[in-house]
């Protein structure tokens, strides 16, 4: 998934400064399923930009959530919508093969996405502030 990968690395090392994941919140935690973050318009969930644009399309659907730890895009208003959120599995969620584009794995870190997992939330959303504080490319051969 090219156009994906290029997506989230760019907002990731922030090529752009109006884009960047640095400081924006982790806005839903669904229990036993994903956490979700990556608005980096509103901090709401309910917005998000890509470097292309508002929008761009579903590219492949080829890796499944089989695991804890897959990475994938969230749609804006259905099909075709990815922008700038995202979401990490905490658990495998075969309902969602072929409804989100999967494009990645985390390598390092589960155990933290895990414990986000389970704070407290009202309606979804942390309780307390879950934020991206640092962000960036991560040489995995250093």
């Amino acid at each position: 998934c090219p156009l994906t990968t290029s997506n989230f690395l760019a907002l990731c090392v922030g090529e752009s400064n109006l884009l960047h994941y640095m400081g924006s919140p982790i806005h839903r935690v669904v229990r036993d399923g994903y956490i979700q973050g990556g608005d980096i318009v509103s901090s709401s969930g309910a917005d998000g930009k890509s470097i292309y644009g508002d929008i761009f399309r579903d590219e492949c659907f080829e890796l499944t959530f089989d695991e804890a730890g897959v990475i994938a895009m969230c749609h804006g208003d259905g099909s075709h919508t990815n922008a700038s959120q995202f979401i990490i599995t905490v658990e495998p969620l075969p309902w969602m093969n072929k409804q989100a584009v999967a494009f990645g794995k985390v390598v390092k870190g589960l155990d933290i996405i895990r414990e986000i997992s389970k704070l407290p939330t009202m309606n979804e959303r942390p309780i307390d502030e879950v934020k991206i504080v640092n962000c960036g490319e991560v040489d995995l051969n250093a």
